[in-house]
């Protein structure tokens, strides 16, 4: 009973945040009641995670294509603990990250963002003013294409493309084999202080709007769970 008890909390954390807590609520039953419903359920939290996280024919291609917990650990983990070391930050909140942005994939499609596409359409053309640190000459000469190219997320930590050219990189570096090392130099030098200091809330909400968690209480990710899932992730991560 006791080995089913630890298996079925491990599985726990290999399950989307919002099932996750949902089964972790039946630990507050008595243990009669528990003892009676833990195998079906653990069984059935087997049968959901081959649903959600190995669907179809990709059984056998492996956690490295099917993404997961277990994706990002086998994937990026020791890479991301040597340059979490270099920079003083918790690798625990660079792996939450990748879960977050690519499920810790190794083949990962660029996401097109359109109104970042406008935006630099508008800021080349002298339509508005300012976009974020670029100035004119960064992208005066580039084409609709190019600036289509920069309007792309890359990589294990989905970096808009258009951060590239601050960075002397290109949009592909972004994603090739240097994507941790460059994707971890500049998360560090946009808020690596915020993340020495713990404040992972303001982090993941940094990382996906430019702002920090508002006092407002109410999240302006995309995802309105987008960081609340990655403080789940930390705490597993962090027992690693």
């Amino acid at each position: 009973m006791q080995v089913l008890m630890k298996i079925f909390t491990n599985f726990l954390y290999a399950m989307p945040p919002k099932l996750a807590i949902f089964f972790s609520k039946i630990s507050i039953m008595e243990k009669n009641s528990l003892r009676k419903i833990l195998i079906p359920v653990f069984f059935a939290v087997i049968a959901l995670i081959f649903i959600l996280i190995i669907p179809g024919n990709t059984i056998k291609s492996g956690f490295k294509d099917t993404g997961g917990t277990q994706a990002v650990i086998e994937n990026y983990r020791d890479e991301v603990e040597k340059y979490a070391k270099k920079y003083e930050i918790p690798s625990s909140y660079l792996m939450s990250l990748i879960m977050l942005e690519c499920s810790g994939k190794k083949v990962i499609e660029p996401r097109y963002e359109n109104h970042i596409f406008v935006k630099l359409q508008k800021f080349r053309d002298g339509k508005i003013d300012k976009f974020e640190d670029l100035s004119k000459d960064d992208i005066k000469n580039l084409s609709d294409k190019e600036l289509k190219k920069l309007a792309k997320s890359y990589g294990p930590y989905q970096i808009m493309g258009y951060k590239s050219i601050k960075l002397g990189v290109t949009v592909d570096d972004l994603q090739g084999k240097n994507a941790i090392a460059i994707g971890t130099y500049w998360i560090n030098k946009e808020y690596g202080d915020v993340l020495r200091e713990g404040r992972f809330k303001d982090a993941f909400h940094l990382h996906n709007t430019g702002k920090e968690f508002p006092q407002s209480g109410e999240s302006q990710t995309f995802d309105p769970q987008y960081v609340e899932n990655g403080l789940y992730y930390i705490r597993y991560f962090s027992k690693l």
